[in-house]
């Protein structure tokens, strides 16, 4: 992942919502933990279908970094 797409802490709500956005087939598995932190049940996001896995990751990793970008751009009345 290139450095100017990547993202702090993605969210697992985030990555699903740019996926959702971006036409794929996704769900949210949501008792799944990342092995150096198994007591953190955060969640994992699957994608459906044949898809070359760096080309989704970085569509989507451009997504959120959009809609991160949009939501701090947009003013609040």
């Amino acid at each position: 992942m290139p450095r100017n797409l990547a993202v702090s802490s993605p969210k697992v709500e985030e990555v699903h919502s740019a996926a959702k956005a971006l036409g794929l087939q996704s769900v949210i598995d949501p008792d799944r933990a990342h092995p150096s932190t198994p007591w953190q049940k955060e969640g994992r996001v699957l994608i459906q279908g044949n898809y070359v896995k760096a080309s989704v990751v970085r569509r989507v990793a451009e997504r959120v970094k959009t809609t991160r970008s949009e939501a701090t751009q947009t003013p609040k009345s």
